[in-house]
């Protein structure tokens, strides 16, 4: 199979060849005069696909992706404005593994993720959007139901409860 590989093949004039897809190492691709010129062929880079987050708390989750054949890495792009602009660290993040665990996110938040398949013939195209929403913070969720105050926050080391008491 040839799949993947990278050939170099010289075309002369007088055999026309075209190669639809390919890419010339030195820029031209109009064989008009009587001499030889030198094209890298590169196979085509398919976008990796993102597959659904897992392990979703209020401040982080994983990211997971399927890699493509003929890739070196991913990169990682995470944002929570629709990819206006991206979290730190992570606009072209990249990783040779299929998954990576975001952390220190706001919960109750909707965040989105996309990918790129990297190698040393360049990138491909992104991949599917994923989106997510982190779950609520437990102590958010004890205070809205009014049964439980919790203080001081932050706390360093203790966190104190108090249920209220109910008069009529």
């Amino acid at each position: 199979s040839f799949k993947g590989s990278v050939w170099e093949f010289i075309v002369n004039v007088n055999n026309k060849i075209s190669a639809t897809g390919f890419k010339s190492v030195t820029g031209k691709t109009d064989v008009t005069e009587a001499t030889n010129y030198v094209f890298k062929l590169e196979t085509d880079l398919k976008a990796p696909v993102a597959l659904p987050a897992s392990e979703i708390t209020h401040s982080s989750f994983k990211a997971n992706w399927k890699l493509p054949e003929n890739s070196d890495k991913i990169m990682l792009y995470v944002s929570e404005d629709n990819f206006i602009t991206f979290l730190n660290g992570f606009n072209g993040f990249e990783s040779n593994d299929t998954n990576t665990v975001i952390i220190g996110l706001k919960p109750q938040t909707t965040y989105s993720y996309k990918l790129k398949a990297k190698n040393s013939d360049g990138e491909s195209d992104f991949s599917n959007i994923i989106s997510l929403t982190t779950n609520t913070s437990y102590i958010f969720d004890l205070e809205n139901k009014g049964n439980i105050k919790v203080y001081p926050i932050p706390a360093s080391n203790t966190l104190n409860f108090k249920k209220p008491i109910l008069t009529k």
